[in-house]
């Protein structure tokens, strides 16, 4: 059973089991009123990845990217609730002479409502992505094609919009205490009426804790989102200043995506296949 396989069936089949629990960060009815109201959770995550070799041919294109990203629950009552996402992803080509150059600028924006059971949350809502492209990417690839080298072809569209219905929670009685999303994409459209650009149908993540001490831990994180153009993602991660929280303030990343290919994804944003080694912060409320 292939890696992408594996985390579908331990997804599909064990969130509906009787070993999935909710944690209580995320909204659980039995968690009590404290956790009811308006913003009564936000996470703020700031992320910065330079990739490594070995390169590929997006390499010029796709040499480092940044992260700013929202998780917030607007508002919750009992085991209703309607969550917002915005992230902002800024890719970087490599240096343009001595000058530091930026590829694309993407957005994601996200809207849903959630409901919180004993052994699951589920969600469904509307999210958006749209990608911009800069000058600096037209210098990079007038430069290279000085050189005679070859420029790639972006196989994903640059923009969605997505209806989705997710699913999330915690194995607490399984070796290593994984926890699993999955979100289904159904629908894909354009506000305009268009045709959409197609979009792959699943995304599913895990994330699995390694070891634990008392301020710091080691968490695998694996994405894999199934479809045309597929792409896998596999890291390890060092959490420090932990204090209670189920991440801590502080992390740094290895993270390996198979292949010579790039992704766009309404789910994380860009993706390029490589290696790359990265910072994160996380700020709650």
């Amino acid at each position: 059973m292939t890696p992408p396989i594996r985390s579908i069936f331990l997804a599909v089949v064990l969130l509906t089991g009787p070993l999935a629990t909710v944690p209580a960060a995320q909204g659980n009815a039995a968690t009590g009123a404290e956790t009811d109201g308006i913003l009564p959770e936000t996470l703020l995550q700031a992320t910065f990845r330079k990739y490594v070799p070995p390169a590929n041919e997006f390499s010029p294109f796709y040499s480092w990217d940044a992260y700013l990203g929202l998780n917030a629950t607007a508002y919750r009552k009992g085991a209703h609730g309607i969550d917002v996402a915005a992230i902002i992803q800024t890719i970087g080509t490599e240096n343009l002479g001595s000058k530091v150059g930026v590829a694309a600028t993407g957005y994601i924006l996200g809207l849903g409502y959630i409901r919180s059971f004993a052994a699951v949350n589920v969600a469904t809502g509307l999210r958006h992505l749209s990608s911009h492209l800069t000058r600096d990417l037209d210098d990079k690839e007038e430069e290279l094609r000085n050189q005679g080298r070859n420029i790639p072809t972006v196989e994903d569209p640059s923009e969605y919009n997505v209806v989705y219905l997710k699913a999330s929670g915690t194995l607490s009685n399984v070796p290593l205490t994984p926890e699993i999303l999955v979100v289904l994409v159904p629908i894909s459209f354009r506000f305009d009426g268009r045709a959409a650009s197609p979009v792959r149908p699943l995304y599913v993540e895990t994330n699995w804790r390694l070891w634990q001490g008392r301020a710091s831990a080691i968490f695998v994180e694996t994405q894999h989102e199934l479809g045309a153009n597929a792409f896998d993602t596999y890291a390890l991660q060092v959490d420090l200043l932990r204090r209670g929280e189920a991440k801590g303030r502080f992390q740094v990343v290895l993270s390996i995506s198979p292949g010579d290919d790039f992704h766009v994804s309404p789910n994380v944003g860009g993706v390029v296949d490589g290696v790359a080694l990265g910072i994160r912060m996380n700020f709650r409320s």
